[in-house]
């Protein structure tokens, strides 16, 4: 009776940090009043102090033991409650995550959006990913970069993978910002290289594929903003969209040519600077570009 006194006068509980306040639905948080109070052992009486007291953390935590250990049964029913248990939790960690989505900039919304990445990891990448990625760059967090770069290889979305492995592996110099350890990075260095050694042997990738993974083909980040490197590879591909746009003379064998011409320079003048794959990958594009000029005459000009 006293627990169901203790529900009621919270039911309409906003629970709030960091200057924003989120709306907690009185069925949501009666069933982590529930679980806190009877199913998480000795600290549930604190627990249920720090959710009255309207504590975000504490929410978290308590919705990831109703995912991670759901109770069997209910302690006033007696029903079997994993599924239910489970499903709310799942709705719980939403409200976090998404409160997330929205501009809240608290600690407390990563670990429900990480939570939520792991959770549709297996059933539903696409949903996954975007809580991975919403963890990893607001967190920031890094492993949760590396988890986004692995799913996205899953749906071969190449270059996107590529760039949050390389996020990862990069790491996070500001030693204010708690995001991850040197074991995460090694980890993410590793994924990053192994990657990019499958991308450099990867055969079938359209020249579209090689001009998006080229960016984040370096760990150093070549070629870097306001270099002519840079200046070289943007006029190249420029060239390249123009020719595919067939618009005019952009859609001529000339512009292909051109386009060649500015990869050639910035291959020959900064593949000392430029990672092993890109120059892979340069001489690939340039590869396709030969083969449509020699094919130009017979009608077949697609990259």
């Amino acid at each position: 009776m006293r627990l169901l006194l203790l529900l009621l006068l919270v039911s309409l509980l906003l629970v709030a940090t960091n200057g924003q306040q989120v709306r907690i639905p009185s069925a949501l948080l009666a069933a982590a009043l529930n679980h806190a109070s009877h199913g998480m052992g000795p600290e549930g009486k604190e627990l249920v102090t720090k959710l009255t007291d309207g504590n975000l953390y504490t929410l978290y935590r308590v919705a990831k033991s109703m995912y991670d250990r759901p109770r069997p049964l209910d302690q006033m029913t007696g029903e079997q409650n994993i599924g239910d248990e489970r499903s709310t939790a799942v709705r719980i960690l939403h409200i976090l995550a998404d409160a997330q989505d929205d501009g809240g900039s608290g600690w407390e919304y990563v670990p429900a959006s990480i939570a939520l990445g792991l959770a549709y990891s297996e059933h539903d990448k696409p949903r996954a990913i975007r809580y991975f990625q919403s963890a990893g760059n607001k967190g920031p967090h890094q492993m949760s970069l590396y988890n986004a770069g692995r799913l996205l290889v899953e749906m071969e979305d190449f270059a996107s993978a590529l760039g949050h492995m390389r996020k990862a592996a990069v790491g996070f110099p500001d030693p204010k910002v708690a995001a991850g350890t040197e074991q995460t990075t090694a980890t993410a260095k590793q994924g990053y290289e192994i990657l990019s050694l499958q991308l450099a042997g990867k055969n079938d990738l359209s020249v579209q594929q090689m001009a998006d993974i080229f960016p984040y083909a370096d760990l150093d980040g070549f070629p870097k903003t306001g270099t002519d490197a840079l200046v070289r590879w943007a006029v190249g591909m420029n060239l390249l969209e123009k020719y595919n746009k067939g618009d005019g003379e952009g859609g001529s064998v000339e512009t292909l040519i051109e386009a060649k011409n500015n990869l050639v320079k910035l291959l020959t003048k900064y593949e000392d600077e430029m990672s092993a794959l890109q120059a892979n990958l340069l001489k690939r594009v340039m590869e396709r570009i030969d083969m449509i000029v020699r094919k130009s005459s017979m009608g077949g000009d697609e990259l």
